[in-house]
């Protein structure tokens, strides 16, 4: 498995080459491999949590574990966003970290996989849409002091001269869940934790995995913007209300409508009975009696980006551009609310209040 993993393993060459436009070569060099990057962690951790295995495979610091993390985990990346197996590296790298917890003859590999887990749940999307990403925005925008910006400086582009500021070490925040075109107006958790809702100005509510980051499902439905979700006390069923004064009751499995209750006047707080048989909001309480039919709507057409020469930034301003081909994916926090653009450097104000520069060198590239 380590010797295929190198560099940009199906010759895109594009930095934001998108992981939908990609078709397998005939001579897929991953082929062989191809459950192995997906399931490796997952074998690994049923072996050594069998008391009675008598082989346990090497996890102290300086094993193969760890020096395949130290001169491969960027490469098992790129690999796995072409797999499709992102999701499952998120939890993949949880269960490893669990099985170093507490060994004496561990502890700098442990602070590696710490490190790994935090790099890929605050990079994922950008490597899951375009596999190269993990050498350029991952990078660019890891912590000074990440141990995989560290061990893979060597793969950071180098034509870009001027970077923009990043923090020493990770922040507080695990990761950051993108999918709505518009402001998010309320989420809630499963009671279990293993499932977040969120609510949006886009008129639609997802669900997502806590684990992975995963969209698990986009419910559609709603005519305006949807301002409260909650689920059930089994997380079986959810709950959303809308501006359009409707309350739906949605599946959490199928993502199918189960119910659309009308109301004289929009809600903006909704929460299940113990019961599950009810719902109270600031109105007052409604009963649920599960028996309607699906909502259909109607298709919503992408922008499409016009072509550029030279720097520019896309039109969701997710991507910096170079003749209008997508070179540097940003995470939100250094999106722009305004920007302006002088030959090969940009500039970014986000908004915190920070402005940001980074700037190119086209003839390095």
């Amino acid at each position: 498995m380590s010797r295929t993993l190198q560099r940009d393993m199906y010759h895109l060459t594009a930095l934001g080459y998108p992981t939908e436009r990609i078709k397998v070569p005939d001579l897929d060099p991953l082929a062989a491999s191809r459950y192995s990057y997906i399931y490796w962690v997952d074998h690994l951790y049923d072996w050594n949590s069998n008391p009675c295995a008598n082989y346990r495979v090497d996890l102290q610091d300086g094993g193969v574990v760890d020096v395949f993390m130290r001169k491969k985990y960027l490469y098992w990346l790129e690999a796995l966003s072409l797999c499709g197996g992102m999701s499952n590296c998120v939890v993949s790298i949880a269960k490893l970290k669990a099985l170093l917890q507490g060994r004496t003859d561990a502890s700098e590999l442990l602070e590696l996989v710490r490190d790994t887990h935090r790099f890929v749940l605050y990079h994922k999307l950008a490597i899951e849409n375009s596999p190269l990403q993990a050498y350029v925005s991952a990078l660019m925008f890891s912590p000074a002091r990440s141990l995989i910006r560290g061990l893979f400086k060597h793969e950071e582009p180098k034509w870009i001269t001027i970077k923009p500021p990043t923090t020493e070490e990770w922040s507080a925040c695990l990761q950051t869940l993108e999918g709505h075109s518009d402001k998010v107006s309320s989420v809630a958790f499963s009671r279990d934790s293993t499932r977040l809702a969120s609510a949006s100005a886009d008129r639609t509510v997802k669900i997502w995995d806590t684990g992975s980051g995963e969209c698990l499902q986009t419910l559609e439905g709603h005519g305006l913007v949807v301002t409260s979700v909650a689920f059930s006390r089994d997380s079986t069923r959810l709950a959303s209300a809308s501006l359009d004064r409707t309350v739906k009751i949605w599946d959490v499995s199928s993502g199918a409508c189960l119910q659309t209750l009308v109301i004289e006047k929009a809600v903006y707080n909704i929460l299940f009975d113990a019961t599950g048989s009810r719902l109270h909001t600031e109105i007052g309480t409604i009963s649920i009696n599960v028996s309607s039919a699906l909502d259909t709507t109607p298709t919503v057409m992408k922008p499409q980006d016009p072509r550029y020469q030279g720097l520019g930034l896309s039109s969701d301003n997710a991507w910096i551009r170079y003749n209008s081909e997508n070179v540097v994916w940003l995470p939100s926090e250094y999106r722009a609310l305004c920007s302006a653009v002088s030959a090969e450097t940009v500039g970014i104000g986000v908004g915190s209040g920070k402005v940001w520069i980074c700037s190119f060198n086209a003839e390095t590239r």
